[in-house]
């Protein structure tokens, strides 16, 4: 397993965490996903990639989100997932899986991103409902994204999308 962070900050707190869990089984490597790592092409079964994002799905928690996003700061946000789902998606190997996820409840960052990736002849959508709790997975759209808002689960707002690499 690789965990990679773009911040020394995240790096060292996943360190601190794989420390007190006992995990030894993973290295960390503070590594940006617009980094291109030729030898990690076609190398990986699973690549999860937790995307930066505006955070609206955890304004609850961050009350000056809402007064700090912007729309333009969205679409710039959405941009920049795109592009690092262009370089992660070349990491996985043919047959294996492509998670991504955010913390966020807008459109532009979740459904219209995966669905770019669905158009995408090389990636199917995967459906979710095996791996969800019984509560939400009637939740699941049926291109099996979910869109957990706040209210439906008592927790904060996220979205997740899976797809596996068909070639």
């Amino acid at each position: 397993i690789l965990a990679c962070d773009v911040t020394k900050q995240k790096v060292t707190k996943i360190r601190e965490n794989l420390i007190r869990t006992g995990m030894h089984n993973i290295k960390l490597k503070k590594h940006g996903a617009f980094e291109w790592e030729s030898e990690w092409e076609n190398a990986f079964d699973l690549v999860i990639a937790d995307l930066p994002c505006s955070g609206l799905g955890v304004i609850g928690n961050k009350c000056d989100i809402k007064y700090k996003t912007k729309e333009e700061d969205i679409q710039k946000l959405a941009k920049k997932q795109k592009g690092m789902l262009k370089i992660l998606t070349r990491y996985v190997k043919p047959g294996g899986y492509l998670l991504f996820s955010t913390c966020t409840i807008s459109p532009e960052e979740n459904e219209e991103n995966a669905k770019w990736l669905a158009q995408d002849e090389d990636w199917e959508t995967v459906d979710l409902s095996a791996w969800l709790p019984e509560s939400l997975q009637e939740e699941q759209t049926e291109n099996y994204y979910l869109q957990i808002l706040p209210t439906m689960a008592e927790t904060d707002g996220f979205f997740v999308s899976a797809f596996r690499k068909v070639r």
